[in-house]
């Protein structure tokens, strides 16, 4: 998952064909990539709420 772009692991995260676990890896390489502007160098469940409301999923 880690050569995905960003609209790549979106549609992943937005399609419910893909297994859960998919789906959740997907999250985390979000969070991972997520600029620092978004995250605002917070903790990890902090950037995952951030990540997930900027993205909309």
């Amino acid at each position: 998952m880690r050569h995905y772009t960003t609209e790549q692991l979106l549609a992943v995260m937005q399609d419910r064909r893909y297994p859960p676990l998919l789906r959740v890896a997907a999250l985390r390489w979000l969070i991972h990539w997520a600029p620092l502007d978004i995250t605002k160098g917070a903790p990890y469940l902090q950037r995952r709420r951030y990540v997930r409301q900027h993205y909309g999923v």
